[in-house]
């Protein structure tokens, strides 16, 4: 059997595979439609429950995070997911960033080759899906680079007129915190349910770092520096049992090596720490500027200890604008994380 409407749900990272799955299960307009899965990531990095979807494509190879030598993989995933969307007479694609090369490609490719109404949702994907940030001059430039590549055989790149992540260019967005981002698009917001728990098992004495990935973005002596300190930092909170995990995304072992070398003990399991907590929770988090932090802390409350720390000083070497590090700061304060001052 098939229904008129379909969902195209394209993810890159094993949180949004948590979150679609959660949307799938939580929320009623899901249940009479077809949903699809693509998979522009590695499908043994995570569970996938086919019941769920009526079909899941994993593309091989994934067309990843760069326009630069992806595309083959993405011209061919454009092909294999034009022929779903041209079954159905009502269709809704499912992207969490408009910037991610696939992404960017779909929204292009259907902005110039269909006429009919495809409504564009946007799905949670960390702290940028709450922060409507322009993009500055430089990224702005980088953008135009990406373009001329597409067109010299990478993947195709839109150059699209909007915040960073694609909120404002969405027809829908779905969100975990509605209210933060209420104000700042005309948009429909559909509220996504809190993650809810499977059981309770807090370690009370378990406290642990989530890894990010810096290394492109400042010297290595620099970004062990700044992991030194905060493993020291997190080590001098007094919590007997200290856990380390690194990004998904991670491409160097420097976070690695310090953190181990401090006696945090390694936890290679591939699920969001989101899934993970919901199971088995930890007394404290410690990140640097992790969404896991205020995600965390909308399915705990009190009852997690949430710190943000060297946000700041990461947040600068990314560029990010004075007032956006405000509003982070904002955020974080306002869903109970603790930062440590720079």
């Amino acid at each position: 059997m098939s229904f008129e409407r379909v969902n195209v749900f394209i993810i890159h990272t094993p949180f949004q595979h948590l979150i679609v799955n959660h949307m799938l299960t939580t929320l009623p307009e899901f249940r009479n439609s077809d949903n699809y899965l693509v998979l522009d990531m590695n499908p043994d990095s995570i569970n996938v429950v086919r019941s769920n979807w009526k079909r899941v494509i994993a593309l091989n190879p994934p067309v990843g995070s760069s326009v630069i030598g992806s595309g083959k993989s993405c011209r061919r995933a454009l092909k294999e997911i034009d022929s779903i969307i041209n079954e159905y007479p009502k269709v809704s694609l499912f992207v969490s960033d408009i910037d991610w090369p696939l992404n960017n490609a779909v929204y292009g490719f259907i902005n110039k080759t269909h006429d009919r109404n495809i409504k564009i949702c946007n799905y949670p994907d960390g702290i940028g899906s709450l922060l409507v940030q322009k993009p500055d001059t430089k990224r702005k430039l980088r953008n135009v680079v990406k373009s001329f590549i597409g067109l010299l055989g990478g993947s195709p790149y839109y150059i699209y007129g909007c915040d960073i992540m694609g909120i404002e260019i969405s027809d829908i967005i779905y969100s975990l915190m509605p209210a933060v981002i209420t104000g700042k698009t005309d948009k429909k917001i559909v509220n996504i349910p809190k993650l809810s728990l499977e059981k309770s098992d807090m370690n009370q004495n378990g406290c642990i770092f989530i890894g990010q990935y810096f290394k492109n973005i400042m010297s290595d002596e620099k970004y062990r520096n700044m992991c030194v300190k905060a493993a020291e930092y997190t080590l001098n909170l007094g919590y007997s049992d200290l856990f380390y995990k690194p990004h998904h995304f991670a491409n160097s072992q420097i976070e690695s090596e310090v953190f181990l070398g401090y006696g945090f003990n390694l936890v290679s399991d591939y699920r969001p720490i989101e899934e993970i907590f919901q199971t088995q929770q930890m007394k404290c988090t410690v990140s640097y500027i992790s969404s896991a932090l205020l995600h965390l802390k909308m399915m705990f409350g009190e009852d997690v200890r949430c710190i943000s720390i060297l946000g700041v000083t990461a947040l600068k070497d990314l560029y990010v604008k004075a007032k956006m590090i405000d509003d982070m700061q904002d955020l974080f304060k306002i869903c109970g994380v603790e930062i440590h001052a720079e």
